[in-house]
C-alpha cells in the first residue's frame, strides 16, 4: 500500500485486505493540499501518508475507514487533529441527535406499543443503561450486535442503546426461520445478540455472547457512555436478498442516515407534532425512515405489533385511535389497507403524508382511495430507494394525472443525490431512452459486508462526480423525461420468456387492475410440473363475482400475455417486509381456479374437448378457446410436435401439416372427425440392413439423407475449404471446471446420440449410407489461457480448428475444447459438422451436454436414455416423400411459377449485416403477430419477402425457407441430426397489406407443410436454373433456456459460428445473452461479391419491419419496377 501511494498521489482506489480478520475494504484516497499534515506526523506530505500506512495493520480496516477519511479530507481541521481522531466536533451520529431531541423535550412520549408509552427521557435512560451492558460484554466501535425482538419499546431502546456502546445494529426479524438468522450471523462474524426473552436461546452459538433485555442491572448508570464514535461509523447492517441465493450485508454508517433526513426537510417539515407507525420489520430499511423520522423531530412513535400489522381492519382502527400523520407503506400492504377503509367507507383520519417506498407503485391502484380522499390531504407521495442507497433516492408527490399513467414515475432525486440513466457503457441516454438507474451521492452506502468482489461489482467508480466517487449500479431501468421526471421502468432481471415470448408481468398486472371488480391482482411466471412454464394470475376482487378476465383481457393483451390460471384471492400474501409473498401464492393445483372460459366449450363435442385438453397440457392454457390460433397462444413447429404426438395417443389423426392448414380446435376437431382415424398415416420405416455385411464395430446403416447428400458433395467440391460447414457452439462457463467430470460428460451424449457416433461411407454400398458405431469417444483438448486476452487465445484457437478437417469415415464429427481462463471460469466449445447436426440439435447438444456436466459436478450419473425417435425414421420419411407422386406434382407446379433468382449485384462492402432490432419494435411484431394470427416467422417472411421484391424491382421475388422437417413422434424435438430442409418460396407481394401478406405467406407455409421433406436437391431437378440465390432462417433455440435452472453451471455468455454456401443467407435470432432479436444477413463461402447486396438488403428489411410494428392494417408500399440499381462493383 505505501509503495503504490508513493508512487501515484492521484491514486482514487486502494484495496486492502487485512488476512488477519479476513476484513476487506476498499478505501478511497486523493491528493491532499500541499503543506498539510496530521498534527504530530513530521515530514512531507507522502511521508504522513506513509505512517497512515504502517498503522493499518494496527487498526480494524473498517474502523479506520471512516477516520482516516475525516482527517485527510479535512485539512481546515482544528490544529490538534491526530490520526484516529475526527475533525467533526458536532454532535453528528444518530443516538447523539436523539440525546439531543430527548434532553429538549424529555416528557414528550416517544414510543407508543401495546403494552404503554415511554417518553424521551425514558428511553434514552433506557438506552444508556443497556448501552453500559453491551459495552461490559465487549462490544465498541464498528462492531455489530445482532438485535432480535419482539415488536413492542424495547426492540427502539435496543436499536439506540447499540449505536450508544459505538456498533452497528445487524437487525434479524423473529418470523424468519432460524437457519437463516444463523445464517446471517455467521455471515457478519457478529460475536453478541441483544434479544427477548422470546428469542434469546434460539441464538445461542459457542462464541457468541448473547445479551437479554432483561440482563441489565438495575444499578446499571443511566448516563450516555463516554464511546469515540463518528458519523462514518457503521449504523446498521440489513441483509438483503442476493440474486445468486445467497443474502448479502449492507455496511450503512451514520453520515448516510442522518444526511437523508437534512436533505428531505424542506419537503416534508416534520415535526414534534407528527405521529409515526414503525409498520415494518426493523430487518426492512424501511423502518429506518419511520423510526429515525419520528424520533430525530420529537415526534411520535407508535410500534405496531406484527398481527395488527398484518390485519389491515386492526391497522386503520390503529391509525384512527393513535391519530397517525406520517404513514409510510409499500404499494402491496396499502392496497390491503385501502381495501379495509372502502369497506368502512373511508373514515376520517389524521393523516398528513402517505409515503409509498420498498417496491413499484402502480398509481392505478390508488383511485378509489383517491376519489374519498383526494391526493393532497393527505399528501401521497412515491419514494425510490435501494438499501444500498440508504432508504430513498427519489421524491414524487403524486397528482390526480398520475393516477391513469401507465409507468411507475418515481420523480427526481432528492436534494445531495444524483441518478444517471446509463447504457451498458456507462454513457447517459438521451431523455425518453431506456437505461439502467445509476445513484450517486452522500446516501451510497459503504458496500456489502465482506464481499469485496460484489462491492466491486456494484458500487462502480463515479465518472461523473468527484475523484474517487462511486455509483450504486442499481439494476432498475427507467426513463427520464424532457423535464427530467423519472419513470421506473422495472428491473433489468425480471422480465420472463415464455415459449419465446419477452413479457413485463408489470403489463398483465395493469391490465387486471383496469377491470372493474378487481381490487388487487399479481402475474406469475410459474413452473410447478418441470419444463412446463405459465402466467398465473392472482386476483383479489373488489366484492362479489370476479368479472370474465380472460375475455377482457383478451381485447387489451396478445395471445401469449393471456395468463394460463386466474386464482382469486382473499387477499395478497406480505412477506414480514410489507412486500409481496410471491412465494406463499398457491400453484393453482392447491385451489379453486376461476378461469373464465370461452363458453362454446359447454358444448364442445368429444374431439374438441380431447384436443382442448391436450393444447392445455402442452401450451400451458388452462381453457383454450374453441377459435384460439394455435400459433397466436404460443404455439411453434416444435411444440406441434408434441401436440401431434399426444393428439395421435389419444386416438386423433393429428398431424404436423393439419395444425398447420387448422390452427383452431374447432377447425382442427372438424378434420379429424372428417377423415377418421385411417387417415393419421402409418409410419415409413427403413429395411434393416444384415448386420453379418456391417463393418466391425457398427450398429445400424442406412442412407445418408439430402441435405447431407448435398453437403457430401460440396465439401468434396471445396476440399481446399475445410472450414464450409465447420461449425462452432462455444459457451463460458463459471463454474468449476473438472476434467473427469466433463470426460463423463461427453461419453454420455455418445451413449444417448447416435448421430454423435455416426460416419460416412460414400463408395462401399450401392449408395452413400451413414453408419452408426458402438462406440464413439469426442475428442477433448484443454487449454490453459496464457495472454492478457483469453479471447484472442479462443479466436485464435477456433482459426486453427477451422482448418483441420473432418474425415467423414471416421465418428464422431465433433471436437471439445476447454479454454480456462482462471478459477471457476472456462470457454467450452464444441466443434462440429453441419452434415450432423442442425441449428436445432446444436442448441439441443449443448443443452443435454451442460445438464450432463452439472449432474457430473454434483456426483451424480450424467446418462439418460436415448429419445424414442430416431434419425433412420426421417430418412425414412424423406424417402417416402420422394416416392410421393402428389408430392413431385406439388413442387413440379411450384418450380414452374418461381421468378427469376438472380440478385443484383451491388459495391462490396464489409460482407455481413447484423442488426439488434431494440425491444419495442419486438415486442411490437409479436403483438402484431398475434392480432393477424399467424406466427412471428410469418410476419418475419412476409418482411423479408417485401425487402426481396424491392431489392429485385420484382414483386414476386424467390427465396429459399428453411423448414423443420421433424416427425411427428414422441421424442422427436429432442432428437440429434440434420432434420431440416430448404425450399423455394415465393408470394406476389403487391397488392396487400402487411396483414394480409402475412397471411398468404402463412398460407403457402401451411401448403408446403405435407411436402416439405421432399429434398431439395429432387426439387432442383425439376428446375432449369437455379432455385434460389438467398435462403431465409427464423430461428428461437427455446431449448436452450433450460440450462438457466443448472444447480452448478452458470452460463455467462455464448459464441456460435458457421459458414455456409449459399449466396446470401437472412436469419432471424435470438442473442441468448441478451435476449434481443437479431437480424444476420451474411454472405457465403465464395460469395462476397454479393457484399453490398447484403447490407442494402438488411436496411431493406429492417424498414419493412419498422412499418409493421407502427401499422399491421397498412399497405405495403408499392414495388417499384425500377429495382436497387444493378452495379458492378468499382
Amino acid at each position: 500500500m505505501t509503495d503504490k501511494i508513493l508512487e501515484d498521489k492521484t491514486v482514487r482506489h486502494l484495496v486492502v485486505v487485512n488476512d488477519e480478520d479476513q476484513y476487506s475494504t476498499v478505501v478511497e484516497a486523493y491528493p491532499v493540499p500541499a503543506g498539510w499534515r496530521p498534527v504530530g506526523i513530521a515530514g512531507t506530505e507522502a511521508e504522513c501518508l506513509d505512517h497512515i500506512a504502517e498503522v493499518w495493520t494496527d487498526m480494524r480496516p473498517a474502523s479506520l475507514a471512516g477516520r482516516y477519511a475525516e482527517a485527510v479530507g479535512s485539512p481546515a481541521g482544528p490544529a490538534d487533529v491526530r490520526i484516529g481522531e475526527t475533525a467533526t466536533t458536532g454532535r453528528e451520529c444518530l443516538h447523539q441527535l436523539f440525546a439531543d431531541v430527548a434532553a429538549a423535550s424529555p416528557d414528550r412520549v416517544a414510543v407508543v406499543d401495546s403494552r404503554g408509552t415511554l417518553t424521551y427521557a425514558e428511553v434514552d435512560a433506557a438506552a444508556n443503561r443497556l448501552a453500559h451492558r453491551l459495552i461490559a460484554a465487549g462490544v465498541g466501535p464498528e462492531d455489530l450486535v445482532a438485535l432480535c425482538a419482539e415488536r413492542f419499546a424495547d426492540l427502539i431502546v435496543g436499536v439506540i442503546a447499540v449505536l450508544k456502546a459505538g456498533a452497528g445494529y445487524l437487525p434479524l426479524d423473529p418470523t424468519h426461520p432460524v437457519n437463516r438468522a444463523q445464517f446471517v450471523l455467521d455471515d457478519a462474524d457478529c460475536r453478541c445478540v441483544l434479544a427477548d426473552d422470546e428469542n434469546a436461546a434460539a441464538l445461542a452459538a459457542p462464541g457468541r455472547t448473547v445479551v437479554r433485555f432483561s440482563d441489565v442491572p438495575p444499578d446499571a448508570p443511566d448516563t450516555a457512555p463516554d464511546v469515540d464514535v463518528h458519523p462514518g461509523n457503521v449504523a446498521y447492517v440489513i441483509y438483503t436478498s442476493g440474486s445468486t441465493g445467497r443474502p448479502k450485508g449492507v455496511v450503512v454508517s451514520h453520515a448516510n442516515v442522518t444526511r437523508l433526513f437534512e436533505t428531505t426537510a424542506p419537503d416534508y417539515g416534520f415535526g414534534p407534532d407528527d405521529v409515526w407507525t414503525l409498520f415494518h420489520s426493523i430487518a426492512f430499511d424501511f423502518s429506518v425512515w419511520e423510526l429515525w423520522g419520528a424520533l430525530l423531530h420529537g415526534g411520535r412513535l407508535v410500534v405496531v405489533d406484527y398481527v395488527t400489522s398484518r390485519d389491515p381492519a386492526a391497522f386503520l382502527a390503529m391509525l384512527r385511535r393513535q391519530g397517525v400523520t406520517v404513514l409510510n407503506q409499500t404499494p402491496t400492504a396499502f392496497r390491503h389497507l385501502a381495501g379495509a377503509a372502502e369497506d368502512a367507507d373511508f373514515p376520517p383520519l389524521a393523516l398528513r403524508w402517505v409515503i409509498f417506498g420498498g417496491e413499484p407503485l402502480d398509481p392505478a391502484i390508488l383511485r378509489p382511495w383517491a376519489a374519498a380522499y383526494g391526493v393532497n390531504q393527505p399528501r401521497l407521495v412515491n419514494m425510490y430507494g435501494i438499501t444500498e442507497t440508504t432508504v430513498h433516492v427519489t421524491i414524487r408527490p403524486l397528482e390526480r394525472a398520475d393516477l391513469d399513467a401507465t409507468a411507475s414515475p418515481i420523480g427526481v432525486p432528492i436534494g445531495d443525490l444524483r441518478v444517471h440513466i446509463l447504457d451498458t457503457e456507462l454513457r447517459e441516454v438521451p431523455a425518453g431512452v431506456q437505461g439502467e438507474m445509476y445513484v450517486g451521492g452522500p446516501g451510497v452506502s459503504r458496500g456489502y459486508l465482506g464481499r469485496p468482489a460484489l462491492t466491486a461489482q456494484r458500487f462502480v467508480p463515479d465518472p461523473f462526480g468527484t475523484p474517487g466517487g462511486r455509483l450504486y449500479r442499481t439494476g432498475d431501468l427507467a426513463v427520464r423525461s424532457q423535464d427530467g421526471e423519472i419513470a421506473f421502468r422495472g428491473r433489468s432481471d425480471t422480465q420472463v420468456q415464455l415459449r419465446g415470448f419477452r413479457i413485463e408481468l408489470g403489463e398483465i398486472e395493469r391490465a387486471m387492475l383496469d377491470q372493474p371488480g378487481v381490487r388487487a391482482a399479481v402475474c406469475l411466471l410459474r413452473e410447478d410440473v418441470p419444463q412446463e412454464p405459465r402466467l398465473v394470475a392472482y386476483v383479489v376482487p373488489a366484492g362479489g363475482e370476479l368479472p370474465d378476465l380472460r375475455a377482457r383481457l383478451a381485447e387489451q393483451l396478445p395471445a401469449y400475455m393471456l395468463p394460463s390460471a386466474f386464482m382469486p384471492c382473499a387477499e395478497l400474501p406480505l412477506t414480514a417486509n410489507g412486500k409481496l409473498d410471491r412465494a406463499a401464492l398457491p400453484a393453482p393445483e392447491a385451489a379453486q381456479s376461476t378461469t373464465p372460459h370461452d363458453p362454446a366449450a359447454d358444448s364442445f363435442t368429444d374431439t374438441e374437448r380431447a384436443l382442448a385438453r391436450i393444447w392445455a397440457d402442452e401450451l400451458g392454457i388452462e381453457t383454450p378457446g374453441a377459435h384460439d390460433n394455435f400459433f397466436a397462444v404460443g404455439g411453434d413447429s416444435i411444440t406441434v410436435i408434441r401436440v401431434g404426438v399426444a393428439a395421435r395417443a389419444a386416438g386423433l389423426p393429428v398431424t404436423i401439416e393439419r395444425v398447420f392448414r387448422h390452427p383452431t380446435i374447432a377447425e382442427l376437431a372438424a378434420e379429424c372427425d372428417r377423415i377418421g382415424d385411417a387417415a393419421a398415416g402409418l409410419k415409413s420405416t427403413l429395411a434393416d440392413v444384415d448386420a453379418d455385411a456391417l463393418p466391425d464395430g457398427v450398429v445400424d446403416a442406412y442412407p445418408a439423407a439430402g441435405m447431407q447428400l448435398g453437403i457430401l458433395y460440396e465439401c468434396e467440391m471445396a476440399d481446399d475449404q475445410p472450414e464450409l460447414y465447420h461449425d462452432l457452439a462455444s459457451a463460458r462457463l463459471l463454474c468449476r471446471f473438472d476434467t473427469g467430470a466433463l470426460r463423463r460428460a461427453l461419453d454420455a451424449m455418445t451413449e444417448r446420440h447416435e448421430v454423435l457416433r455416426t460416419s460416412f461411407d460414400a463408395g462401399g454400398f450401392s449408395e452413400p449410407m451413414q453408419l452408426v458405431h458402438r462406440q464413439a469417444r469426442i475428442p477433448l483438448l484443454v487449454e490453459e489461457a496464457e495472454s492478457p486476452d483469453p479471447d484472442g487465445e479462443l479466436r485464435a484457437w477456433w482459426k486453427r480448428e477451422q482448418a483441420d478437417p473432418f474425415n467423414f469415415e471416421t465418428a464422431p464429427l465433433v471436437r471439445c475444447h476447454v479454454l480456462v481462463r482462471g478459477p471457476d471460469d472456462f470457454h467450452l466449445s464444441v466443434a462440429l459438422h453441419h452434415i450432423v447436426l442442425d441449428g436445432w440439435s446444436v442448441a439441443q447438444l449443448m443443452t443435454d451436454l451442460l445438464q450432463a456436466y452439472d449432474t457430473a459436478l454434483a456426483g451424480g450419473d450424467p446418462a439418460d436414455p436415448a429419445p424414442a425417435a430416431r434419425y433412420r425414421d426421417f430418412v425414412a420419411a424423406e424417402r417416402a416423400a420422394i416416392e410421393s407422386p402428389e408430392t413431385r406434382a406439388f413442387w413440379t407446379e411450384v418450380v414452374a411459377g418461381l421468378p427469376d433468382a438472380r440478385l443484383p449485384r451491388l459495391p462490396e462492402s464489409h460482407g455481413e449485416c447484423r442488426i439488434e432490432l431494440p425491444d419495442t419494435l419486438d415486442a411490437q411484431l409479436r403483438d402484431a403477430a398475434a392480432r393477424v394470427g399467424t406466427p412471428q416467422k410469418s410476419l418475419y417472411l412476409a418482411a423479408h419477402l417485401w425487402a426481396l421484391a424491392r431489392l429485385t424491382g420484382r414483386p414476386a421475388a424467390v427465396t429459399g425457407v428453411q423448414m423443420n422437417g421433424r416427425l411427428d413422434e414422441p421424442g422427436s424435438d429432442r432428437l440429434l441430426g440434420v432434420l431440416l430442409n430448404v425450399v423455394p418460396m415465393t408470394v406476389d407481394v403487391s397488392q396487400h397489406s402487411w396483414a394480409t401478406l402475412a397471411r398468404a405467406v402463412f398460407d403457402t407455409e401451411r401448403a408446403v407443410q405435407p411436402h416439405r421433406r421432399y429434398p431439395v436437391s429432387h426439387i432442383r431437378r425439376l428446375s432449369a436454373g437455379p432455385l434460389y440465390e438467398i435462403a431465409f432462417n427464423f430461428v428461437d433455440f427455446h431449448n436452450l433456456d433450460a440450462v438457466r435452472d443448472l444447480t452448478m453451471v452458470k452460463v455467462a455468455d455464448w459464441w456460435f459460428d458457421d459458414i455456409h454456401s449459399f449466396g446470401l443467407r437472412v436469419e432471424f435470432d435470438r442473442s441468448l445473452t441478451t435476449g434481443a432479436r437479431l437480424l444476420c444477413v451474411t454472405t457465403g463461402l465464395n460469395a462476397a461479391h454479393l457484399s453490398g447486396t447484403a447490407s442494402t438488403l438488411g436496411g431493406l428489411v429492417r424498414e419493412a419491419l419498422e412499418l409493421i410494428a407502427a401499422d399491421v392494417q397498412s399497405p405495403c408500399p408499392p414495388i417499384r419496377t425500377n429495382p436497387v440499381p444493378d452495379r458492378p462493383a468499382p
